[in-house]
């Protein structure tokens, strides 16, 4: 994503914070800069996080669990959405990907 165009930033759901612990530790090994909003986020950090994926342009990926990112979004910077679950509930699922503007 990121070769074919540098400006690119995507979104990486999941439903378990060990799927995005292991996301973010590769992703900062490979020095790929990342924000993340999980469950255990408190609302000045989900705040800031989404701030900076918005705003910060070497921000590429935005890592968010499925429950606490699926509601009061809008990712209108994104450009791709990865799932890396997926979701026992179809609809968090489908509540999650609306959060990016139609690619």
């Amino acid at each position: 994503m990121i070769h074919k165009d540098s400006a690119s930033k995507c979104v990486v759901f999941s439903q378990y914070q060990g799927v995005l612990d292991v996301a973010a530790e590769e992703l900062l090994g490979r020095g790929v800069g990342l924000a993340r909003l999980d469950g255990l986020s408190k609302q000045h950090e989900r705040a800031d996080a989404l701030m900076e994926f918005q705003s910060n342009p070497t921000v590429k990926v935005f890592l968010l669990s499925m429950r606490a990112g699926a509601v009061g979004l809008n990712l209108t910077c994104a450009d791709h959405c990865f799932i890396m679950d997926i979701a026992q509930n179809p609809s968090i699922e489908e509540q999650s990907i609306d959060r990016i503007h139609r690619m």
